[in-house]
């Protein structure tokens, strides 16, 4: 959105100095009559044709279209940059995205089977006193480990989301923001 702005006001200030550099033309009218003599003589008529313009300014004209030609230049460069970095961040995002969504089925699963471990071995340590007490904090903490993990990358695929949405300027979108006001600043 900057990059935007900045090349808006680079556009504009190219057509200023290309505005600047031609000749302004205006026509001009008058009616003169004289006072004492009313009666006697018609009134005087002028139409004329001013042009204004500057020819010999040492190159100023020259020198500022080619400087608004340059910031336009970089305005655009900067642009085509912020855009190769979002385009870099969102598919490096869409790959963590992947990643994160077999690793989440993945946990998933080995807690579905961590907590059946667990119930197996409370089984075993309560109603047959095979297991010991060690096997059965062993398995209950590997399951609230696994639970834990999952909600971590439910944690960080939201924040990937989030990380797209702003990337790609529909955050404000998503928060219903759009056109609001914020401290006197539209949104």
């Amino acid at each position: 959105m900057q990059a935007d702005a900045e090349r808006a006001a680079a556009t504009a200030q190219v057509d200023l100095s290309k505005a600047e550099g031609l000749p302004t033309f205006s026509l001009e009218a008058s009616v003169g009559a004289d006072l004492l003599e009313l009666d006697d003589s018609d009134p005087e008529y002028n139409i004329g044709v001013n042009v204004k313009g500057s020819l010999y300014n040492g190159g100023e004209n020259a020198a500022r279209n080619r400087a608004a030609n340059r910031a336009l230049l970089a305005s655009s460069q900067a642009r085509d940059r912020v855009r190769v970095e979002v385009e870099g961040k969102l598919l490096e995002a869409n790959g963590q995205i992947v990643s994160y969504r077999q690793l989440l089925e993945s946990i998933t699963s080995r807690e579905g089977m961590m907590k059946q471990t667990r119930d197996l071995y409370r089984k075993q340590y309560l109603d047959l006193g095979t297991r010991t007490l060690l096997d059965l904090l062993n398995a209950d903490q590997e399951f609230h480990a696994a639970r834990f993990e999952a909600a971590n990358i439910r944690y960080d695929l939201q924040k990937l989301n989030v990380d797209c949405a702003f990337q790609t300027g529909l955050l404000r979108r998503y928060l219903s923001l759009e056109g609001e006001q914020l401290h006197g600043v539209r949104l």
